[in-house]
């Protein structure tokens, strides 16, 4: 089989999803890839109509709302001219801006998958859940002393998560701290160096997550995330794999439990189990899952 992948994989500084993906159908497939902001478009447009299949996200690397919808219209004249089969995997939560730009682009699509299972169970036809993956090699952590704590909150300040962590904060005082801007090595340092990984609770509901959980859990972390549904349909057990919470009050209930002396034993069981889950649920497994989907349904 041979695909075109147009993703972004070489204007961020830190190994992405679109990365993990495009090693994934390497070891699948013969791959021609594109990079989302320097390529030519009629080789992206040749390649394609020689290719068995086109796939994309359709995610758009701006936050200006014009260039947003102009970067979109260029996506829709390059599927247009496309004559293969064409997959978009939208690894966004589908609200807002985000939604117009799904509406715009899933009409030039034979084959669409998101990872918010939410708008998914909500639209129900022609669309697919994907969720994220563990990366397929997670780099080994070593303990730094620099980013030794007792919690770490891990993610991009803004809005809901700023006052989340500031509630968090005036709890637990210099026991939390924030890191928004570590990746690669430092990330993995940060796993094992923090006694509990904290995932943000925004934006989130029963069947969207982010990828931070799989991340986490591949580089050896102790886990705490909010109660989501969809992650137990995905074979993720509560004091197995993980430990999670409902509400604020729970919150800080479980984190009296989890650092009361003799603890640390059951972090570090928990910590390995999960680690040995998301093996399982790889980029490799979730490229796997697409290409089943889009040969099933090209019989029908």
């Amino acid at each position: 089989m041979r695909i075109v992948y147009w993703g972004n994989v070489k204007n961020t500084p830190h190994p992405t999803a679109d990365g993990e993906i495009l090693k994934a159908l390497k070891r699948v497939a013969d791959v021609q890839f594109f990079d989302i902001k320097q390529f030519d478009m009629g080789k992206l447009i040749s390649g394609s109509n020689e290719a068995d299949l086109f796939l994309f996200h359709g995610q758009v690397p701006t936050s200006d709302e014009v260039t947003s919808m102009l970067m979109v219209e260029r996506i829709q004249v390059v599927l247009q001219a496309i004559k293969c089969k064409k997959v978009m995997w939208f690894m966004e939560k589908v609200w807002l801006g985000k939604g117009n730009i799904v509406e715009k682009l899933l009409p030039e699509v034979d084959y669409a998958f998101f990872t918010d299972g939410t708008w998914v169970r909500r639209v129900k036809e022609k669309v697919h859940f994907l969720p994220t993956a563990s990366p397929m090699k997670p780099l080994r952590g070593k303990y730094r002393t620099d980013l030794a704590c007792d919690i770490a909150y891990v993610g991009q300040m803004y809005g809901p998560r700023t006052q989340e962590y500031e509630f968090l904060k005036e709890h637990f005082g210099d026991g939390i701290k924030c890191f928004n801007d570590k990746f690669g090595q430092d990330f993995a340092d940060l796993c094992v160096s923090a006694k509990v990984m904290v995932v943000p609770r925004f934006p989130f509901d029963d069947f969207f997550w982010s990828d931070r959980i799989y991340q986490m859990l591949a580089c050896g972390a102790f886990v705490v995330h909010q109660r989501a549904y969809g992650l137990k349909e995905e074979g993720f057990r509560d004091g197995v794999h993980y430990f999670e919470y409902e509400r604020d009050q729970d919150f800080m209930a479980l984190m009296e439990s989890v650092f009361e002396k003799g603890m640390e034993k059951m972090r570090k069981n928990i910590a390995k189990t999960g680690k040995f889950f998301v093996k399982g649920h790889t980029y490799l497994e979730r490229v796997q899952t697409l290409l089943k989907i889009c040969e099933v349904e090209s019989v029908k």
